[in-house]
């Protein structure tokens, strides 16, 4: 830290602590590994949050490119009558934007750049508002505001 003032370096690593509790620490330092090997400034906490959770789940951070990649795959493999088999390969994120497409529309449709334009669309609007969550999930954001003064509790 650049500053040396003892009061903000508290109260820096105070936010910092209260914003990756929820994570083990072992995760936080996989993660810290990984990003000082790619890059030469430090992290913010979003980035170390970031990575624990493309560890965690791959998928969201999956590009739609990638996503509509693994569905058509799933098309070629299983086939209409085997989408049991498909949806039991997908994780829970796939099998969501899959239904909402339709399996048959991924299996029959003859204009497959709207549908793939549909899907992406789709899978961007998701793996936003997943990556909104995870940033600073609404119940750590309150417990910060609260003890550093932002928000009042309510006066019983």
């Amino acid at each position: 830290m650049k500053e040396h003032d003892p009061d903000l370096n508290k109260l820096t690593a105070d936010i910092w602590t209260s914003l990756l509790e929820d994570y083990p620490f072992g995760e936080i330092k996989l993660a810290f590994k990984q990003y000082a090997k790619m890059n030469k400034f430090a992290p913010q906490v979003s980035d170390l949050i970031g990575l624990v959770e493309k560890m965690r789940n791959p998928t969201t951070f999956l590009s739609s490119e990638e996503a509509w990649e693994i569905a058509s795959k799933a098309v070629r493999k299983f086939g209409f009558h085997k989408q049991s088999e498909a949806f039991a390969a997908f994780d829970p994120k796939m099998k969501r934007v899959v239904k909402a497409i339709g399996w048959w529309n991924l299996c029959y449709s003859e204009r497959l750049d709207q549908l793939k334009k549909n899907f992406c669309s789709l899978w961007d609007n998701i793996s936003q508002s997943e990556k909104e969550e995870l940033a600073l999930p609404f119940h750590r954001a309150v417990h910060i505001m609260k003890k550093y003064g932002e928000i009042n509790e309510p006066k019983k």
